[in-house]
């Protein structure tokens, strides 16, 4: 009994029905793996927001400062907050892991750091995390944000996905749209959500000198921007406290 093979054409229409479903199959799988990342990254947010949370307890219901000198040392908000997290891979976005390096803020700060953190995927509203009063390093002189000064704490950005721009506003914090058209973010009030926003022609420089694409902010009070600084105050208006 003789067994027959495939011919020619047989065996490329398998391979086209093959292709095609590759084509429709691949990019189902890696939106799903992409929500899947997108999910583990508002859990890190969500335990974040509660870290802050537990610092503000302790510290008569007042927000870290930004970034201080401390004797001849350099510290960041992220150093305040880790006792109460106990786990550096929280401050890392899993769709990006090596977002920025602190490291690479080392390049423009004259003194050494003292943190041990290496790669961070989240930046912090700076309008809530505030230089504090005769800051030594940057030469501003406010004072810590209290708790109950935020009018609208359920919409004031606290900290998400981000980085630090160095050009052409160096320090801003541009938002990054890392999961499928949109960011996570966690708000003053302990809640963290998906923020949808959408990318745009203006183009900065982050810490490591490499350009990107802002990221617009599609709804709420921070609609039309593509930084997380500023409170809501009760006019509807972003900005500084003071």
């Amino acid at each position: 009994m003789s067994k027959r093979g495939f011919t020619l054409i047989e065996l490329l229409v398998v391979i086209a029905i093959i292709a095609i479903l590759a084509a429709i199959l691949f990019p189902v799988f890696a939106k799903a793996r992409e929500k899947a990342r997108q999910t583990s990254c508002l859990s890190n947010l969500r335990q974040i927001s509660l870290a802050v949370e537990s610092y503000v307890v302790d510290y008569d219901e007042c927000y870290p400062m930004s970034i201080y000198l401390s004797g001849t040392t350099v510290w960041t908000y992220f150093d305040p907050i880790m006792p109460y997290m106990k786990n550096t891979q929280l401050l890392q976005c899993p769709s990006e892991v090596r977002r920025f390096g602190l490291s690479e803020l080392q390049a423009i700060v004259p003194v050494p750091l003292g943190s041990t953190l290496d790669w961070v995927g989240y930046v912090a509203n700076y309008a809530v995390f505030e230089d504090g009063p005769n800051n030594a390093l940057t030469g501003a002189n406010q004072p810590v944000i209290n708790q109950a000064e935020l009018p609208f704490p359920a919409e004031t950005f606290l900290m998400g996905d981000g980085e630090i721009e160095l050009v052409p506003r160096t320090f801003n914090s541009p938002v990054v749209g890392a999961h499928n058209d949109g960011f996570n973010v966690a708000f003053c009030d302990g809640h963290a959500k998906f923020q949808k926003a959408q990318e745009s022609t203006y183009q900065y420089l982050d810490l490591g000198q490499s350009p990107h694409y802002a990221w617009i902010i599609s709804s709420g009070p921070y609609r039309g921007r593509y930084e997380m600084w500023g409170v809501v105050r009760a006019n509807g208006t972003i900005g500084a406290l003071r």
